[in-house]
């Protein structure tokens, strides 16, 4: 899933809620990664889950390290979701 689907992940897009853009967009998905849209559907929830996860988790300083210095999210996939 990247930027190029904005009716899947963006809820400001007037095409958000229209149900046949979205079934259409989840099947070319899930035939670009070989696979069903429902697979692909419930991969994105726990992708987006993770995300949210991860940006609610609070930046504490470890012991020894500067104060003010940008914490670093632990998650491997939060990089690619920052869209």
């Amino acid at each position: 899933m990247s930027k190029e689907g904005p009716p899947l992940w963006d809820q400001s897009k007037k095409k958000y809620m229209d149900r046949d853009v979205a079934i259409n967009l989840w099947k070319e998905v899930a035939a670009e990664c070989n696979t069903t849209d429902i697979i692909a559907q419930k991969k994105w929830k726990h992708l987006r889950d993770g995300f949210r996860n991860e940006l609610k988790k609070e930046c504490k300083p470890k012991f020894g390290d500067a104060q003010g210095s940008p914490c670093k999210p632990q998650w491997k996939w939060f990089k690619n979701m920052e869209f």
